[in-house]
């Protein structure tokens, strides 16, 4: 998530849609009545609940089995109380982030269901098969077309097969455990589903006004704009006191801020520049769009992620190593420029290699190395760059001080030549904006983390490896155990309940929020 920069603030979107109007609680009675009624509630009809209740965070729900002891029949008919859980869970899936409507009609399906024609409630069941079946794909990432999506984005979810798990659920009459077991059980999305309604609560509450953002305020300042920006922190942060009776900017105020650009990702300094200003003035509509998006890009991952596993955010510009669930080692990152975005996607760590050699691609070569040489003839044998041994390899620079891959590099199968790299330029690292690359990803501590990865194979003792990066020696290594390694694009992220937000570097948020508005409403 890098920091707002000062020549602009995330283009602010139109307001989301209004929610889509709760089935009313008669609507619901009227629904397990006329089942029951009719012979298929299986024994007494449930007492409706209301659909207007805010979905809990799901728990973990025991998981449907994939090959059933019993089956319910195709197009089964549903349970009174098997319909009124799945229309309640339709009804609140906006508060997952879904587009209102997204999956039909539904005052119009429990209407249809709850009639007493059969020809109408037979209609009424196949539009809500329909829409949960819709639903279920959905929640495991399957709801968006992916042929829209940019070739950038190469994370694909799992197969489902929604069908089956809604039948074997029928036919256990575990409906309601299968529809709790449907969102991602990952605790970052939870967090997330608590961070959006948050946020809708505070949109319907007006949201916050735009501040006047001229000049800066610091400590000691007074004024008006003091007042309201300390009524601007605190719709977002309730521990914000009242001004002193003196009012002004104090000590408490500057805390407020600090806590505030923190959780922006913003320089915390306690004081009120541009990039502060910029963040205070994003419209709460954005703030929820934003959530939005990282909700759905959370459900193209697998429902089970590695124990042992290795995450990089090319949005935050950060790497994280989990062992047994934990993470045991952070650093930061520099990823892709916009011109050079930095992939999405899941693969796993096979090789490294010390003292590598950068062996320059066509395009890179053609774009920037070539031209240097020619305003500068002498750039190459200051750089060590020798002639490549192909036209997709034109140019090599030798391993030794000047490579651009510094002292380690780490190799793993994808469709975009990407890989995790060391650097000798250290300054990318002292800047709030690290986007720099050419969209593989550069490491702060490079070699700590080949430390790591090979601490338990033998011969290769931390000592070891520093005596071999010391000979600028060429040296590959075949880890006898893969490891996982996930490159991700989180923007908005809810650590200890704390939302925090960054910018959008690629423009992906507002991609990804169109495609989850065209899928509603629909006609299921």
């Amino acid at each position: 998530m890098h920091q707002i920069d000062d020549q602009g603030a995330p283009s602010p979107r139109a307001p989301p849609g209004k929610l889509v109007r709760p089935l009313t609680a008669a609507l619901f009675a009227l629904l397990a009545w006329n089942l029951a009624a009719c012979g298929e509630g299986g024994g007494k009809a449930q007492a409706p609940t209301s659909a207007s209740s805010a979905a809990p965070a799901a728990p973990a729900a025991p998981a449907v089995q994939s090959q059933p002891a019993a089956l319910a029949a195709e197009n089964a008919p549903f349970t009174a109380a098997q319909s009124q859980a799945m229309l309640q869970t339709l009804t609140q899936s906006p508060n997952q982030g879904f587009a209102p409507g997204a999956f039909g009609d539904l005052q119009q399906i429990a209407g249809l269901v709850a009639s007493t024609d059969r020809g109408q409630a037979t209609l009424g069941e196949q539009k809500l098969r329909a829409a949960i079946l819709k639903y279920a794909r959905a929640q495991h990432g399957l709801g968006l077309p992916t042929d829209q999506f940019p070739k950038e984005w190469g994370i694909r979810p799992a197969r489902y097969d929604a069908d089956l798990e809604l039948r074997t659920a029928q036919g256990a009459n575990h409906i309601e455990d299968w529809l709790k077991s449907l969102p991602p059980p990952e605790p970052r999305y939870q967090a997330l589903i608590q961070a959006l309604a948050a946020y809708r609560a505070i949109a319907e509450h007006g949201g916050w006004p735009s501040l006047a953002a001229h000049g800066n305020l610091k400590q000691g300042d007074a004024g008006e704009r003091v007042a309201s920006l300390r009524a601007r922190l605190a719709i977002e942060d309730p521990s914000v006191g009242p001004a002193p009776p003196k009012g002004g900017f104090d000590a408490a105020l500057a805390q407020a801020v600090a806590r505030f650009q923190a959780r922006h990702q913003l320089p915390v300094t306690g004081l009120v520049g541009p990039k502060t200003w910029i963040a205070l003035n994003v419209p709460v509509e954005s703030r929820i769009d934003q959530i939005r998006a990282n909700l759905e890009r959370w459900r193209w991952l697998p429902r089970d992620l590695p124990q042992a596993r290795i995450e990089v955010d090319a949005a935050s510009d950060v790497m994280d190593v989990y062992q047994d669930g934990k993470v045991v080692l952070h650093m930061l990152a520099a990823s892709g420029t916009p011109d050079d975005q930095t992939p999405m996607l899941i693969s796993k760590i096979t090789d490294i290699e010390f003292n590598p050699p950068w062996r320059v691609p066509a395009d890179i070569a053609e774009k920037e190395l070539f031209p240097k040489q020619r305003r500068d003839p002498g750039y190459f044998a200051r750089e060590q760059i020798v002639k490549g041994p192909s036209k997709a390899v034109p140019l090599v620079q030798q391993a030794g001080p000047k490579s651009a891959l510094g002292q380690v590099k780490f190799e793993f199968d994808n469709a975009y030549g990407v890989y995790l790299h060391d650097t000798p330029a250290r300054a990318a690292f002292d800047l709030s904006d690290r986007a720099v690359s050419h969209g593989c990803v550069r490491l702060q501590h490079a070699l700590d983390l080949a430390k790591l990865l090979l601490k338990d194979v033998p011969g290769w003792s931390p000592d070891q490896i520093d005596q071999l990066v010391a000979t600028d020696d060429t040296q590959r290594v075949n880890l006898p155990q893969t490891v996982p390694v996930m490159l991700f694009y989180w923007t908005a992220l809810a650590p200890d309940g704390q939302p925090v937000f960054g910018s959008d570097p690629y423009g992906w948020d507002d991609m990804v929020v169109r495609l989850l508005d065209a899928a509603g409403p629909s006609q299921a």
